[in-house]
């Protein structure tokens, strides 16, 4: 038997922000975003934590500020931390199975 998901009513739902953070966690994530020059870029990211380097935090350092307007994510091709602005999102590819709707509802 093949699931048939209705996509409009899944967008309508789950926004995209909340389909790329879960998918982040889960594994990884192709994201096309514009850069602040205005050139675009592909990104295949993660943060599962399999695959993060192993951070050692610095007491003594002041922690950075969280911007909820950005995400920050380790680039896999790049095996550095990159981030992107969410309003920068052009496209995005993740798996079925990382998106909230699908697997609540079939």
């Amino acid at each position: 038997m093949t699931d048939t998901y209705n996509l409009d009513t899944i967008f309508d739902t789950v926004s995209h922000r909340e389909i790329i953070s879960n998918a982040l966690y889960k594994g990884e994530v192709n994201i096309t975003f514009t850069k602040a020059d205005g050139t675009q870029r592909t990104m295949l990211c993660t943060l599962h934590s399999a695959r993060l380097p192993v951070v050692v935090i610095d007491e003594s350092k002041t922690p950075r500020k969280t911007n909820d307007a950005t995400q920050v994510v380790w680039d896999i091709t790049a095996s550095g931390w990159r981030s992107f602005c969410w309003n920068r999102v052009v496209a995005f590819n993740v798996p079925c199975a990382t998106i909230p709707s699908l697997t609540e509802t079939v």
